[in-house]
């Protein structure tokens, strides 16, 4: 998908599967690729959890939200648009309020 903030467009990636049936690996940062994790609770008591690292190819920050629904985990990330134009298209507490919306569950 792309998703629109002003004139910048940036991609956005919404991926269901099937949970894989294995404990989660641990939440941790790995410093010598710039990726970040973070675990939270959305408001419903889900457990959910932000990465955030450089985007490949491009200049800026990718953020993804990870969280477990029924048998499947949903994923939704949203990458710089590819010129590097606008910085950070969200942040995580922007992937998070889309995430608890009645819409999008």
């Amino acid at each position: 998908y792309q998703g629109r903030r002003g004139g910048t467009v940036h991609s956005v990636r919404l991926s269901v599967r099937p949970e894989p049936g294995s404990p989660e690996r641990a939440c941790r940062d790995i410093p010598e690729k710039g990726l970040t994790c973070e675990d939270l609770t959305l408001d419903d008591g889900m457990p959910a959890r932000v990465y955030r690292q450089p985007a490949e190819g491009r200049t800026g920050t990718e953020v993804s939200l990870r969280y477990r629904s029924g048998r499947s985990t949903v994923a939704l990330s949203v990458s710089p648009a590819p010129s590097g134009a606008g910085g950070a298209p969200v942040t995580a507490g922007d992937l998070v309020r889309v995430a608890q919306s009645p819409r999008f569950r």
